[in-house]
C-alpha cells in the first residue's frame, strides 16, 4: 500500500531569493504526483508561509536566529516542532530544483 500522506516540504528562503524559491516550488508541484504542504521559512521578515497562506511570525528568537552565515540557516531546527513532532519532512534550500518525485525519498 502507497503511502498517501501529502509530502512535507520546508524550504529555507529570504526575499533576496525570491524567483529562485518561486521555480523551486514549480519543480515539486510539476513532479509530485503526491500532494505537498510546502513551509517557506523567509528569513528576512522572520516568517512562515505555509501553503500560500499569510505568513505568520515563526517562533524563533532574533537573537539566535542572526549567529549564522544565512538568514534561514538556523530555521531547520523548528522542523520537529512545526510538524508536532511526528512523521517525516524534507528540507531543502531555495535554490534547489526537483527533477523527480520528491515524494519517492
Amino acid at each position: 500500500m502507497k503511502n498517501k500522506e501529502p509530502v512535507r516540504v520546508f524550504i529555507g528562503s529570504g526575499e533576496a531569493s525570491l524567483v529562485e524559491r518561486k521555480v523551486s516550488i514549480y519543480s515539486l508541484r510539476k513532479h509530485s504526483r503526491r500532494e505537498l504542504d510546502i513551509y517557506v521559512f523567509n528569513g528576512t521578515h522572520n516568517a512562515i508561509e505555509r501553503n500560500d497562506d499569510q505568513p505568520y511570525v515563526a517562533p524563533m528568537s532574533l537573537r539566535v536566529k542572526y549567529r549564522n552565515t544565512t538568514e534561514f540557516s538556523l530555521y531547520r531546527y523548528l522542523i520537529p516542532q512545526l510538524c508536532n513532532y511526528q512523521g517525516k519532512a524534507i528540507y531543502i534550500d531555495s535554490d534547489t530544483i526537483c527533477l523527480t518525485d520528491i515524494g519517492e525519498l
